[in-house]
């Protein structure tokens, strides 16, 4: 199944609904249903923003899954400016926003190393 890596505490704020958009600057081309790799890696700054306790995070697990429901391209500037709110962390502007839904988290995660973007497991 294919699977995305993406770092904690990004991942938990998808999971608690708080981000339902992940931005990237490649396009997948895929459009359903996948895993969640939270990373080895924690943004720091983010851990703080958003006041997460950095011992309650899992991190280098495949322990939730999501769909891609659809995607949006940013053509112009405007659009992903209407966006911002949404995106909660974009540092610069993406080419790509994948819409995140049907979050659900495992009961009992599964030990993976770190793996970059897209990446497909047999579970």
């Amino acid at each position: 199944m294919n699977t995305l890596l993406i770092k904690q505490p990004i991942s938990e704020l998808i999971l608690e609904m708080r981000r339902s958009i992940e931005d990237r600057n490649l396009n997948f081309n895929f459009h359903s249903e996948f895993l969640l790799h939270s990373s080895n890696n924690i943004m720091k700054e983010m851990v703080d923003r958003f006041e997460f306790d950095k011992n309650y995070l899992i991190n280098g697990v495949i322990d939730r899954k999501a769909e891609i429901p659809h995607f949006k391209v940013y053509n112009i500037l405007e659009m992903f400016n209407f966006d911002k709110q949404l995106l909660k962390v974009p540092k610069k502007v993406p080419d790509y926003d994948y819409r995140l839904g049907d979050v659900k988290k495992f009961d009992k995660p599964i030990n993976l190393k770190d793996k970059l973007n897209f990446f497909e497991v047999n579970l």
